[in-house]
C-alpha cells in the first residue's frame, strides 16, 4: 500500500509541476497579446488558437489532478 502512495504523489508532484508550467505558459503568452498584430487576421486568429490551446492543456492537467 505504502508504494502505491508514494506512485501518486510522484505522480501529484508531477502534475503540479505541469500545471505550474502550464500557467507560467499562460502569463508568458498574455504577454505577447500586445505585439499582435490587430489588422492581421490571420495573426490574431493564431493568437487565440494558442490562447484556447494552452488554456485546454491547463484544463486537462487540472482534471487530471482531480483525478487522483
Amino acid at each position: 500500500m505504502d508504494r502505491f502512495l508514494q506512485e501518486d504523489q510522484i505522480e501529484i508532484e508531477i502534475l503540479n509541476h505541469s500545471i505550474s508550467e502550464a500557467r507560467m505558459d499562460i502569463a508568458e503568452h498574455r504577454t505577447w497579446s500586445k505585439d499582435v498584430d490587430r489588422t492581421d487576421k490571420s495573426a490574431v486568429d493564431e493568437y487565440k488558437r494558442q490562447k484556447q490551446a494552452l488554456e485546454t492543456r491547463l484544463d486537462a492537467l487540472n482534471r487530471d489532478l482531480r483525478a487522483l
